[in-house]
């Protein structure tokens, strides 16, 4: 169990921190309410903290609730001064468990004041999570997920939700079903169909839902997923419909959409306005031909600054086809991603395997878009793993002058840069902001360079990453007629 593995993960002591990953609506929380509660009683602890970090950290609010749970008095005004005090008090506790619940992404330990490693050994940390790419960030050593039911337990479960009775034979296989497909979701708050043609009459009694997969459907209309008001995580693998119902928009718990392979009939199969009404959106997937032409007036369909508008996205695949970004729009920050643009999306840019519709990397492929538009991924050169760009119009890549910018490129394991007879430099700006320490492979084919530069790009001295150090490399340039339009 799920709880067991805690517990021994906090009496090793070669082990400081420890993540629980699992969905939203799983029950996290309360797991660690009762570690809380059995770590007491066992006196495994001289003291137990525990406080929410949420989406967004206040870091005052977190130093207030540690220091409470200690008996700290903060004299201090300053976030740092107040730190400082927190950190002595945990390092004069022999042994001490933080339990850090709600974390969304990195959060810097030292700002709050909680030591780790070398600094108190006797201090473990315990977090929860929804996303375990936050684990490997906060260096967990070791990383648990969130128990699964036994069939059994999942058919007893779903069936008092459900309120289904044992002699009703057509919805036992039904039910079997459901428990088969996502017994490693531990809340049954799930419905999972496949195969089936669906009536909007079809999910009225279904409001308690949580979950709700749907692969290889074909529906004739579905707008009663709107009354699925406690809706987290929707997926519509491979579905058949005229369009998403506007009605989905009214989703508000919605963490999770996934509309991969996803069919639609008529032209405007995302209607307006809609993502951006679903506020709460962590992970979006969209790749199939007919959802791709978010640019195109005539179809009045979903526009890409809607993004802009998803603060909680840190997830997303997307393939689309258009010859510009829209003026402003800079994707969002975001830790994984696959993002295709006027580029068949599912081969490996290097390796040329299929790519996992769901991503577990950070993905970019640019193919023939507007000179105006690099800017729009200037967030995503801060942490991109594989770059392709591929016969744009641009002179650089990024612009960084003016202001303060994270370092570029410094995760970028692959780069290919092709057809681009624009190309000047990689970045407009200072040249310290710029790092390929991670680069291992660089493809340059048919690009222009300023001469003004005697045809010099900086890239690693060694591809397999074994050495900092930079070293120059002479980039070949192809004399075309384009070259002539590009000053």
């Amino acid at each position: 169990m799920t709880f067991q593995r805690i517990m021994e993960a906090l009496c090793d002591n070669n082990r400081y921190s420890i993540g629980v990953c699992g969905v939203g609506g799983a029950g996290k929380t309360t797991l660690v309410k009762e570690v809380h509660k059995k770590a007491k009683e066992s006196n495994l602890f001289k003291d137990i903290v525990m406080t929410t970090v949420s989406f967004t950290p206040d870091i005052r609010r977190i130093q207030g609730e540690i220091a409470d749970q200690l008996k700290l008095k903060l004299d201090e005004e300053s976030s740092s001064a107040k730190a400082n005090q927190i950190c002595l008090r945990i390092k004069s506790v022999e042994k001490i468990l933080l339990i850090l619940d709600d974390v969304w992404k990195d959060v810097e330990l030292e700002v709050i004041g909680i030591p780790f490693h070398d600094d108190h050994k006797g201090c473990k940390i315990l977090l929860t999570t929804r996303n375990d790419h936050v684990c490997n960030l906060m260096d967990c050593g070791r990383k648990i997920p969130w128990n699964f039911l036994s069939d059994k337990e999942s058919l007893a479960l779903i069936k008092k939700i459900s309120c289904i009775i044992d002699d009703y034979p057509p919805l036992n296989d039904v039910v079997m079903k459901v428990v088969k497909e996502c017994k490693e979701l531990n809340v049954l708050k799930v419905l999972s169909l496949r195969l089936k043609v669906l009536s909007p009459e079809s999910f009225d009694s279904f409001t308690n839902l949580r979950s709700l997969y749907l692969s290889h459907c074909i529906f004739t209309n579905i707008y009663s997923l709107g009354k699925l008001k406690r809706l987290e995580i929707l997926s519509l693998y491979h579905c058949r419909m005229d369009a998403l119902p506007n009605e989905l928009g009214e989703l508000q718990n919605l963490r999770l959409l996934d509309l991969m392979r996803c069919e639609c009939d008529q032209q405007k199969p995302i209607p307006p306005g809609l993502l951006q009404r679903l506020s709460l959106l962590e992970q979006l997937y969209i790749v199939k031909d007919n959802f791709k032409d978010w640019d195109d007036a005539n179809r009045c369909n979903v526009n890409l600054s809607e993004l802009s508008s998803l603060s909680r996205l840190i997830v997303l695949s997307l393939h689309l086809s258009m010859k510009r970004i829209p003026e402003g729009f800079v994707f969002p920050d975001l830790q994984r991603y696959g993002i295709s643009i006027n580029s068949f999306y599912g081969y490996h840019i290097f390796t040329g395997r299929q790519i996992p519709e769901y991503p577990n990397s950070r993905i970019l492929r640019i193919i023939k878009l507007d000179a105006s538009s690099p800017n729009a991924f200037k967030l995503l050169f801060s942490n991109v793993e594989y770059l392709l760009i591929d016969s744009c119009g641009m002179e650089y890549l990024i612009d960084i002058t003016g202001g303060n910018h994270a370092v570029m490129f410094s995760n970028l394991v692959k780069l290919s840069l092709q057809n681009l007879s624009c190309l000047r430099t990689i970045c407009q700006g200072p040249d310290h902001q710029l790092t390929f320490s991670n680069l291992t492979v660089l493809e340059l084919n048919y690009c222009s360079v300023d001469a003004t530069s005697n045809g010099d790009l900086t890239i690693p001295e060694s591809f397999d990453g074994s050495s900092r150090k930079p070293k120059k490399m002479n980039a070949a340039k192809k004399n075309t007629e384009e070259d002539k339009d590009c000053s």
